[in-house]
């Protein structure tokens, strides 16, 4: 009823969603941080931004957005969540990243609920996600992403409503995509060259001969995303043939009047000359001599000051003196017009420290808008260029970041997360007595950290030591960042030498610092002990009892060298090259043909078919699991053995053994819970009046939840086969099962014509049969008493048309005149026939089920029952001191003379 009414209660809700009031609430969804991981794989993150004035109660949300294939490069995509980088609880995190279509990306809702405030003018990271391509690379620098908010699957996100206890759509919804289109960090190497255009081809001469250069070190400014990373570019003044080339780079997409432009970098003068000359420009992709937004600079007393032109007007100069070899941050704004061709203005924002979170902020110098009616405007901006004129300064650029706002170029804060990929090292590993084991690395990296510069502290565990540079390694190391960003970083990891033989998994290397959540890096390992040096001697089997199922396996344990851990026994029952060798790395289960045996036991006793010849072989090994290590060289032992022939029909059991002794120390086989509640031999038999073994030997008795055994015959696959016994019911269950059956030889499992007893209210019971399927047992009515001895026979008939209609029998008492009456109760049922019948069994059944039975005087034939009182039989034999008169198992006492 619980459960109805939770259902109820949700259909209800998801009413109330669908009928509420939308909320008209200011807020803006932000796709932001567009990185690019490796060459094909990005990470993105989206911010859900409050631009009202109340607070808004995130409740849940879906997002989806379109992308153009061709960035795949033919490539199949795969999206994913990336844990670890959201500023919202769990509850407010997308259950799941899908691909629908080939070019939407979207995620499933969460669940409904208050799952995060967020206050006014306040941006909070909902997640970040990860695109990637099977392609080795992607098209383009630029992932031209693009928000979905219109047909399904669609963009919807909902507050929660606390007075009402339900969610609404947030209506007033604004839609962001804060990508950067160009991020040049001059990552091109560790070795500087005179011309950047040597090193990479992306970069272009379209002017000159000679220059401008490439420097391995790089330009920082903290809080700037591109600080710090790889290298930079130098220029200077020069002349024909000297320091005169002039270079650009197209970009991935091309901006155009839709959308404004924002070309960020970094500013380092060593000297300037008197003559202002422009060093910087942007252009059309195509960049000819279409040069907008000159950037110039120029000396002015101890320092130099910059000037700004859109095209080849006259520049504006500004008179603030700058540093010579300070590090600035440069912004240079195109702003489109499309009322007249040659209305485009272009603005300068210098900064010496920080970073606004919006356009201007407080910049050090501001130089326009200006440039409104020179030149001609270009219809896009696809290029940015680097020039060395005849008065170019001399200086170091770095970190150039295009985009369309203000937010892309200067990504969006979030909390200090720390990355590591992946997440777990696995494999470490040497033999003993050597170390340390070969390492494996980690990136780390991190992202909004804080303060803007600082240190990450990766710290080792017990048994691994880290390392920056793969060569020295120690419990812990500093991995600088700066910026609030910690650029991919590998960690290198290695198991410390000298540990003695055994598995090391599990241990963290912490990863803590820039005011993160620590990260830690599961690794696993071992050290382990070389294959073994020899084999077993002496290795040789002999029948055990009974010998027609048990073989004794005996041999000397391999000495000297190294030892073995253990010895993998392999079996066939067709010749000794069916035995394959194990494989270095693969355990072998236990099974039929198969067995583990540890050092030192040197013994062991397996159970298989009878009259079939097997055929031994033995492999000693070293440690264990995917480090196991065989011996299959040399000489491999192996010996062969033929059990013999099962007892032939007719099998009488009449349990004459010492009494209280177990039936499993005179010849029976446990097949399941062996040693459990033991099935022992009592001293007084059961009697049943007619029946050929009443009064003879002696009894047992099954209770519940033991242990159960069998005994083989010679296997029959067609005609019938008949079970007998005297069975007195000491107690049963309700419930039934049941406590006798038949099957196939040495099968745990396969059982057929199996014998139930329950009883009813009035403690009358009665007797069942099935083929084989508990649930299709027939029972005969309840017509007999408990403590009461009684005659159980049970056939099992082949048929073999179908292989679903052998049939069973059952008699109780039925008359013993030597001919097979009619069964009390018959069954076919729907299970598989059995192809063969080679054992009986004894079943101790559930403690909910089962009943309490003594039993004794078991035939087992392929015949009804010979013989009854009236009959005779008699059987003469020639021995040495005259014609005697021997008993025959299986004739009625009487009728033995």
């Amino acid at each position: 009823m619980k459960k109805l009414l939770s259902v109820t209660s949700f259909a209800i809700m998801l009413v109330a969603i669908m009928t509420s009031t939308v909320l008209s609430q200011d807020s803006e969804l932000l796709t932001a941080n567009v990185t690019f991981e490796s060459s094909n794989s990005l990470t993105f993150d989206v911010y859900i931004k409050n631009t009202g004035a109340s607070n808004l109660n995130y409740s849940h949300g879906t997002v989806a957005w379109k992308f153009d294939l061709s960035f795949l490069s033919g490539g199949t995509p795969s999206f994913s969540l990336v844990p670890g980088y959201s500023d919202f609880p769990v509850g407010a995190h997308p259950p799941s990243a899908l691909i629908t279509s080939p070019d939407i990306l979207r995620t499933s809702s969460n669940m409904p609920g208050s799952n995060g405030t967020i206050l006014p003018g306040e941006s909070l990271r909902l997640y970040r996600f990860r695109v990637q391509t099977s392609a080795s690379s992607f098209n383009s620098d630029y992932f031209n992403l693009n928000w979905k908010n219109d047909v399904t699957p669609y963009t919807r996100i909902y507050s929660w409503n606390a007075l009402t206890g339900l969610p609404e759509e947030v209506t007033g919804l604004e839609f962001s995509i804060e990508q950067l289109i160009l991020d040049e960090n001059f990552d091109y190497g560790a070795i500087s060259d005179t011309s950047l255009i040597t090193i990479t081809s992306n970069w272009i001469r379209h002017s000159g001969a000679m220059g401008p250069a490439y420097n391995s070190s790089s330009l920082s400014y903290a809080s700037y995303a591109s600080s710090g990373i790889g290298g930079s570019a130098l220029f200077t003044f020069g002349s024909s043939g000297n320091n005169d080339g002039d270079i650009h780079r197209v970009l991935p997409t091309e901006i155009n009047a839709d959308n404004n432009v924002y070309a960020a970098f970094l500013l380092n003068l060593s000297a300037a000359r008197a003559t202002a000359d422009y060093f910087f420009h942007v252009g059309p992709s195509s960049i000819s001599t279409t040069f907008r937004g000159r950037v110039f600079a120029r000396s002015n007393g101890d320092g130099w000051s910059f000037g700004l032109s859109k095209s080849s007007e006259t520049r504006v100069d500004d008179n603030t003196v700058l540093n010579f070899n300070q590090t600035y941050l440069i912004v240079l704004k195109y702003t489109y017009s499309t009322a007249t061709t040659s209305d485009d203005v272009v603005t300068l924002y210098v900064y010496d420290s920080g970073i606004p979170a919006s356009e201007p902020g407080l910049p050090l110098v501001t130089i326009g808008p200006t440039g409104s009616g020179a030149g001609s405007d270009p219809a896009n901006i696809g290029s940015v260029a680097i020039r060395q004129g005849g008065n170019t300064p001399t200086g170091t650029i770095d970190g150039i970041r295009f985009g369309t706002t203000w937010a892309s170029v200067f990504s969006v804060a979030g909390s200090p997360t720390l990355t590591a990929i992946p997440t777990s090292l696995s494999g470490f590993s040497y033999l003993t007595g050597a170390g340390p084991s070969a390492s494996q690395s980690y990136n780390l990296s991190g992202a909004d950290l804080t303060p803007a510069s600082g240190n990450i502290t990766v710290t080792g565990s017990t048994n691994y030591e880290v390392s920056l540079n793969n060569s020295t390694f120690s419990s812990n190391v500093n991995v600088p960042y700066s910026s609030g960003t910690l650029a991919a970083t590998p960690v290198y990891v290695r198991l410390k030498s000298g540990l003695p033989s055994g598995f090391y998994n599990g241990e963290l290397v912490l990863n803590s610092g820039g005011g993160a959540t620590d990260i830690n890096v599961v690794c696993n390992g071992s050290v382990f002990v070389p294959e073994p040096t020899n084999h077993v001697t002496n290795f040789a089997g002999v029948l055990g009892i009974p010998s027609y199922y048990l073989i004794n396996i005996s041999w000397n344990d391999a000495a000297g060298g190294q030892l073995p851990d253990g010895y993998l026994i392999r079996i066939s029952d067709v010749d000794f090259t069916s035995i394959p060798d194990p494989v270095d790395g693969t355990p072998v289960a236990n099974s039929f043909l198969n067995r583990n045996v540890v050092q030192g036991v040197q013994s062991v006793s397996l159970g298989f078919n009878s009259a079939k010849t097997y055929y031994f072989k033995i492999y000693p090994y070293t440690n264990s699991g995917a480090l196991i290590d065989y011996k299959t060289d040399g000489t491999v032992p192996q010996f062969n053995i033929t059990l013999d022939n099962a007892p032939s029909l007719p099998v009488v059991e009449n349990f004459e053994y010492a009494t209280g002794s177990s039936l499993t120390d005179n010849g029976w086989i446990a097949h399941s819970a062996g040693g459990t509640n033991p099935i022992l031999v009592n001293e007084t038999p059961l009697t049943y009046s007619g029946y050929f073994a009443s009064g003879t030997g002696k009894s047992v008795t099954l209770a519940t939840s033991g242990e159960d055994l069998n005994r083989a015959f010679d296997s029959l696959s067609a005609g019938n086969i008949y079970a007998s016994f005297m069975a007195n019911v000491v107690s049963a269950q309700t419930a039934g099962d049941y406590f006798f059956h038949l099957g196939l030889e040495n099968s745990s499992s396969l059982f057929f014509a199996k014998v139930f007893v329950k009883k009813d209210a009035e403690d009358n019971i009665a007797f069942g049969v099935a083929k084989r399927n508990n649930t299709d047992v027939v029972y005969t009515p309840f017509s007999y008493d408990l403590n009461t001895t009684y005659l159980v026979v049970v056939k099992y008939a082949f048929d073999g048309t179908t292989t679903t209609d052998d049939v069973v029998s059952l008699w109780i008492n039925p008359a013993l005149d030597g001919n097979e009456p009619a069964a009390n109760v018959t069954q076919t049922d729907n299970g598989i026939d059995a192809t063969s019948l080679g054992m009986f069994a004894l079943r101790q059944g559930s403690a909910g089920s089962a009943a309490v039975v003594t039993l004794g005087g078991i035939r087992v034939a392929d015949s009804w029952i010979p013989g009854s009182s009236g009959t005779s039989f008699q059987l003469t034999v020639n021995i040495e001191d005259g014609w005697n008169m021997v008993s025959i198992p299986g004739l009625h006492p009487v009728d033995q003379g």
